[in-house]
């Protein structure tokens, strides 16, 4: 059990049909460096992060997160969209010390 106290964290991510990933997992320890090429999908992985924290802001909610992004059609994976699915995109997360 925790103590009121401390802190929660984002333990894990997962991202389903969000943005540019189809599907992904990803453990996040204390300290994390995020790196890799240009429109590798760094940004957007920060991006989901942000929409949790506006899902749970003051005057926030989930509609002004999905309107702050353009729209559900802005959220879901291109490579779905090229697809044709319909399929909402996803995100969830395990929380933890």
């Amino acid at each position: 059990m925790s103590n009121p106290g401390e802190r929660l964290r984002f333990t894990s991510i997962t991202l389903k049909n969000w943005r540019n990933f189809a599907d992904m997992t990803v453990a996040l320890p204390r300290l994390a460096y995020l790196v890799g090429a240009n429109g590798s999908g760094k940004s957007n992985f920060l991006d989901a992060i942000r929409f949790l924290h506006e899902l749970g802001a003051v005057g926030g909610g989930l509609r002004a997160a999905v309107r702050n992004r353009g729209g559900m059609g802005s959220l879901r994976c291109a490579v779905r969209r090229l697809e044709q699915l319909r399929d909402e995109g996803e995100i969830g997360i395990d929380l933890g010390q």
